[in-house]
């Protein structure tokens, strides 16, 4: 194998692991809880300004929300984030059957979806915007928990094992998802690969706005680094890379054999 071809190796491998820019969607404030916040709690709101001014800070652009999610909206998004979908208003915070259909077509064809829950009455309308991908919020009112202390391109820095500050939020019910973060046991941050995309979900809004939140910032930011990045696993790369140093090793012995008489 050429040196060429081993550096295309490395380069694909390790662009598997470089933060991208990433363009980011939300749901519009219209269509989120009003709660006590200026804005609601929808991304351009007051509850998730620090989250946004990390996210813009990284390099990505926030465009304005959107009062229906449509393929128009989402062809030039790489991750759409939600917000935390109106309690009060019932018809404001569903997902219709259309939003449903463009969400999930999205994802497959490689999109990464955040969606945030809460406890106490939140969980159906969240599980509207979840049930396209086999996920579903539980209510409960659970606090504290851990991030996972494994190992994972999502999970670097502070984050390992530290303590997750969700307060008094739900759970998910999630065969099939891998946990970032557990309460009481049970799964609160969770994240899956579908189709050729992603979808993310957190069971607790609170956790943003505590001072604690800089690791719940942390992870949606490690997320959006990798919005528009192919979920290629990671041993695939690895094997790409070993295969590449491997045949440039043979190729070294070939080049070096003496000559016969």
């Amino acid at each position: 194998m050429s040196k060429v071809t081993l550096v295309s190796a490395v380069c694909l491998f390790l662009s598997c692991l470089a933060v991208q820019a990433a363009t980011i969607g939300s749901l519009s404030a219209e269509r989120v809880h009003i709660g006590h916040n200026k804005g609601g709690y929808a991304l351009t709101g007051a509850l998730f300004q620090t989250l946004r001014s990390d996210l813009e800070s990284d390099g990505h652009t926030v465009k304005a929300g959107t009062p229906e999610v449509t393929a128009s909206y989402l062809s030039d998004v790489d991750l759409f984030f939600t917000g935390l979908p109106h309690l009060d208003q019932k018809s404001a915070g569903a997902a219709t059957t259309l939003e449903q259909g463009a969400l999930k077509s999205w994802v497959m064809a490689g999109g990464t979806l955040i969606v945030i829950g809460d406890d106490m009455g939140f969980d159906a309308n969240v599980n509207t915007w979840l049930s396209p991908f086999g996920l579903t919020l539980m209510d409960a009112q659970i606090s504290g928990g851990t991030w996972t202390s494994m190992a994972d391109p999502l999970m670097t820095g502070s984050l390992l094992g530290a303590t997750y500050s969700q307060n008094k939020g739900g759970y998910y019910a999630a065969d099939g998802f891998t946990a970032y973060a557990t309460t009481d046991g049970k799964p609160s941050v969770v994240g899956s690969v579908f189709g050729q995309g992603r979808i993310f979900a957190f069971a607790d809004v609170n956790s943003f706005g505590s001072k604690p939140g800089a690791d719940e910032r942390q992870f949606v930011r490690n997320v959006a680094g990798m919005a528009d990045v192919p979920p290629v696993p990671l041993p695939a790369g690895l094997w790409l890379l070993l295969s590449g140093m491997g045949g440039l090793a043979v190729a070294r012995r070939k080049g070096r054999r003496p000559e016969r008489a």
